[in-house]
């Protein structure tokens, strides 16, 4: 299906078309409704994944809760949980005004400013969460690190007697490593997929809108 903007650009200043012509306020007027919607895809998209994280996390092993409570990681986890949670909502809380003031606005300039603004809160906003990610696995790994000990005893506990603990340890930590650059790769390809997408929908708004007032 072609899209209602490249047609009307199409066919801008054709004389021989037999369709109402439309003028710059009813292009303005549609990229005004499209970056709305996008930004208001972006909100949704946040929310979704706000639940879906502590949704995960009921599906945690008890095995894993056991051993967290070994390594007297349960209130720092907590308190990780409490001001990631915090920050997530304030980023949604952004989507959300800059949607509000997109949907308010009838000024071009200042809808191209709000266009502006959502495109570096997008920017911070995956910014954030993929270091924090990485943050979070490098905290748990240093911990692990420096209590081997637990880590082997909580091992021969759940699994069997460790031959070569040394040689466990190793492997631990490469499965470790490998696991957490796959995690935050497809992280990284998630947020450059979907919000790629939309923040490619709404630059190219962006520039159509500076074409107009150029």
């Amino acid at each position: 299906m072609s899209n209602p903007l490249d047609l009307l650009k199409k066919d801008w200043n054709k004389p021989e078309a037999n369709f109402e012509k439309f003028g710059q306020y009813e292009l303005q007027s549609l990229l005004h409704r499209r970056s709305s919607n996008i930004v208001k895809w972006l909100f949704y998209i946040s929310i979704a994944e706000l639940v879906f994280w502590p949704v995960i996390s009921l599906f945690t092993p008890k095995e894993n809760w056991v051993l967290f409570s070994q390594l007297n990681l349960i209130s720092a986890i907590w308190a990780i949980n409490v001001v990631h949670y915090a920050i997530i909502l304030y980023f949604i809380y952004r989507f959300y005004k800059n949607y509000q003031s997109i949907k308010a606005t009838d000024s071009v300039f200042d809808f191209m400013n709000n266009i502006v603004r959502t495109r570096k809160i997008v920017k911070f906003y995956v910014i954030y969460n993929l270091t924090v990610m990485g943050l979070i696995f490098l905290f748990f790994n240093i911990e692990y690190f420096f209590n081997q000990d637990v880590i082997l005893a909580f091992m021969e506990k759940s699994y069997g007697k460790i031959s070569d603990p040394a040689k466990f340890m190793k492997y631990f930590f490469i499965a470790q490593i490998v696991i957490g650059v796959v995690f935050l790769l497809l992280l990284w390809l998630f947020y450059k997929l979907i919000y790629g997408i939309l923040l490619r929908r709404l630059n190219k708004n962006y520039k159509e809108l500076k074409k107009m007032m150029d």
